[in-house]
């Protein structure tokens, strides 16, 4: 298949306890963090992304995306905690929409780049619905991961803050896919932001 069937799920709805704020409105390069992975998304081959987020809190990273017809909103209440809550929101809105399998993006990955998403999906391209394909630091995997539709009723079934973790641990069919040490930097709490900013984040980072 091609990419034209894979649709993205951007989780989005982390409580940003150790930085205290929700970090996704923090100005980062020319925009907002929560802006730099959500615009390398819509980019990407990825078909549509349905983006997950808190429904409580105002979402200000997401307002130069309005126009934008490559995506939908999916909002998850207060009380539903846990990765694994917010990955089967953006899933069951995923497979209404005849999803032939699921790019799970986090939010919070603003270096990562749309050649790395396409990278990802000619791979599973490549490989096929049998294998799972993630992202790799140094042969540990981490997201973005493709999961193909044989995979959904295994998400739909995960609990607490695991996400898909248990189901990459344990299938034999994981294609690893190397990206640069950059794309999974973190930025969880004023610290790492304000380092990020003295090596001059406020430049465009993508």
């Amino acid at each position: 298949m091609d990419a034209s069937g894979v649709i993205g799920v951007l989780l989005a709805a982390g409580q940003s306890r150790r930085m205290g704020r929700n970090k996704l409105n923090l100005p980062f390069g020319p925009g907002l963090l929560g802006s730099c992975a959500f615009g390398t998304a819509l980019e990407s081959k990825l078909s549509f992304v349905f983006t997950v987020t808190n429904g409580i809190r105002t979402d200000e990273w997401l307002s130069p995306f309005l126009k934008n017809i490559r995506w939908k909103k999916v909002s998850i209440t207060e009380g539903a905690t846990g990765q694994s809550e917010s990955l089967k929101a953006g899933l069951r809105e995923a497979e209404k929409s005849g999803a032939e399998a699921i790019m799970i993006l986090l939010a919070d990955q603003p270096f990562i780049s749309t050649a790395m998403l396409n990278q990802l999906l000619a791979a599973y391209k490549q490989v096929g619905q049998e294998w799972i394909v993630s992202a790799a630091d140094n042969g540990i995997c981490k997201p973005p991961v493709i999961f193909s539709k044989k995979f959904f009723s295994r998400l739909a079934t995960l609990e607490g803050d695991q996400g898909a973790r248990n189901i990459l641990r344990h299938h034999e069919k994981v294609l690893r896919v190397e990206l640069p040490a950059i794309a999974f930097r973190d930025i969880d709490t004023w610290k790492d932001y304000l380092i990020f900013k003295k090596e001059g984040g406020d430049e465009d980072s993508r």
